[in-house]
């Protein structure tokens, strides 16, 4: 307060982080709703705080649950990139946590005040995809009765997260690569183009490697995608995490229901452990909710698991829809599992003599090289 007001010492009061000027005289009343006013502000920063903090909890990479090496390096590479700007593209498995790894990202970046936004490219209707990614102009098309701003516009500032990207439609794939070269968008319709800062990051669960080696998918949009690229591993390769997953959808469905805490005895665990999981930890939730509702007590018995985990420790044939994956996820992990195990045949009957499993498998030296690296395949692991 003072009784020697002017515009440049309430600017420099301010400025030095006074919350309020008063000049003298003043009443009593208005200091006393001057300071109320002032509590209602640190009371508002002290919940904005707290919600902060509850969303860095469940969003974060701390959400992220597993104690395996193969995670934890995945988290330490996420965590490298996230402060960049860069646009990220995520790849793993169906049920692998792809967009949990992009939320984690997204909260960990500068971006991290602004909207996370989350497309899945596969679920729009092709014709109206292009006007839910960029907006339309009201007349645009038939039932476009008025403007409408594009998710990549109302993720401006933050992040904007492409999920199934291969099923991006081709006449789509351009009009995304022009955003990411210049950051300009035009809606459906329109005549000027709009500055947009967001940041792109992308998951799929198929190889877009081979997406692009058949032409459903444009190379020069992989390459600006793929700048930094983070693989999710899947459940088979971190056995380590199953029990920990499993207790902790047991606790968070058995909370939601209001049963105690479930015991999971060793031979219960052990047979856990040995299945593959195909799902991956979207098959692991979907058991928990259902030994939850199965369980007449709280321990689980093998009598309890579903058929396709009774019958055998691993999947053979059959209990493909026990996971919860659509049609084209079960095929595309199919096909995936299929073409490691016959490269890895035809490596071993010619002794890892890449040149001669190319040839008996009818394709090019730099096919079986591609494949090598993507499943990680090499002599020396197999002696």
């Amino acid at each position: 307060m003072t009784a020697y007001a002017d515009l440049n010492s309430a600017i420099e009061a301010l400025r030095f982080g006074a919350d309020d000027y008063i000049v003298k005289p003043f009443k009593p009343e208005l200091m006393v709703k001057t300071i109320e006013r002032v509590f209602d502000g640190l009371t508002m920063k002290d919940e904005i705080k707290y919600l902060k903090s509850q969303i860095q909890e469940q969003y974060g990479f701390e959400s992220i649950i597993g104690t395996s090496e193969s995670i934890r390096e995945t988290i330490r590479m996420a965590s490298r990139l996230a402060p960049t700007d860069e646009s990220v593209l995520i790849t793993g498995a169906s049920g692998t946590g792809k967009e949990l790894f992009a939320r984690a990202i997204h909260f960990a970046s500068p971006r991290q005040n602004h909207r996370f936004i989350a497309v899945n490219c596969g679920a729009l209707p092709e014709h109206l995809i292009e006007s839910e990614l960029f907006g339309h102009k009201k007349g645009a098309f038939t039932g476009a009765t008025s403007d409408k701003v594009g998710l990549i516009q109302e993720a401006h500032r933050g992040t904007i997260f492409l999920d199934e990207i291969a099923e991006l439609p081709q006449q789509l794939q351009v009009k995304l690569l022009r955003f990411l070269q210049d950051h300009k968008i035009r809606a459906v319709g329109g005549l000027k183009e709009s500055q947009v800062d967001v940041r792109v990051v992308a998951a799929t669960n198929k190889v877009l490697e081979d997406e692009v080696a058949e032409e459903r998918f444009r190379e020069d949009l992989y390459y600006r995608l793929r700048v930094l690229e983070l693989r999710i591993p899947p459940l088979k390769e971190r056995r380590d995490d199953i029990p920990v997953l499993v207790r902790f959808f047991l606790e968070k469905f058995a909370k939601r229901s209001g049963r105690d805490a479930f015991e999971v005895p060793p031979k219960v665990m052990a047979r856990l452990q040995e299945y593959d999981w195909p799902g991956n930890v979207r098959e692991i939730e979907n058991l928990a909710k259902h030994l939850v509702i199965m369980c007449e007590d709280n321990e689980v018995r093998l009598d309890d698991l579903p058929p396709y985990l009774q019958d055998s420790p691993k999947r053979q044939t059959g209990g493909f829809l026990g996971t919860g994956e659509s049609y084209s996820e079960i095929r595309s992990r199919v096909l995936e599992d299929f073409n490691q195990s016959i490269l890895t045949e035809a490596l071993e009957l010619e002794d890892w003599n890449i040149s001669r499993a190319a040839e008996r498998l009818g394709t090019a030296k730099s096919n079986v090289i591609r494949l090598m690296k993507r499943f990680d395949l090499s002599k020396k692991e197999k002696e």
